[in-house]
């Protein structure tokens, strides 16, 4: 199996985290590549049997460059494909509208999850705030990485799983239908 982790990074936090993600995939895969937006062709996607997309959250949804780069994808037959994001207030139209452009381009998305990074805002930070550079949250993107790889695994030789755990947010605003 090979996979690619495909990011869009202003401030590092989107990065440590797609770095992380891939930590946690390699040892199981064959091949996992790592590459911003800006390296990687929306055509290289189909040398990859996993990929995994990651952007900040940008006025409640992906930045401008991982739109075109979605919207660039040549159409998929169900290859598998996972999102993720940093964050640090309003996420909640991320997953709702990435998810929804990804099955339009043909692809099932097997995954999904959110990170708070930094944010530059004048709200003040939510109690639960944190940053995504801690170990904690690498732990975590690490253990989400490698949970893609056997997902993925699993829907491939038909296993039944329950892939797919969907943010707070993502289930208010029904982005599965």
């Amino acid at each position: 199996m090979r996979s690619l982790v495909v990011y869009y990074s202003q401030t590092g936090n989107t990065k440590k985290v797609a770095c992380a993600i891939q930590r946690g995939m390699s040892p199981l895969l064959e091949q996992c590549d790592i590459a911003s937006v800006k390296e990687v062709k929306p055509q290289d996607v189909d040398k990859y049997d996993l990929i995994g997309l990651g952007s900040p959250v940008w006025d409640g949804a992906e930045t401008p460059n991982v739109r075109r780069f979605i919207e660039n994808i040549p159409k998929q037959q169900g290859r598998h494909i996972f999102s993720f994001n940093t964050h640090g207030v309003m996420p909640e139209h991320f997953f709702p509208t990435v998810v929804r452009r990804l099955r339009g381009k043909g692809f099932t998305v097997i995954g999904m999850r959110d990170w708070y990074g930094t944010a530059f805002s004048a709200c003040p930070e939510p109690l639960f705030y944190r940053w995504a550079s801690r170990r904690i949250d690498l732990k975590e993107a690490e253990d989400f990485g490698r949970e893609m790889v056997e997902v993925s695994r699993r829907i491939s030789v038909g296993k039944p799983t329950s892939f797919l755990r969907c943010p707070h947010a993502c289930l208010r605003n029904n982005c599965m239908s």
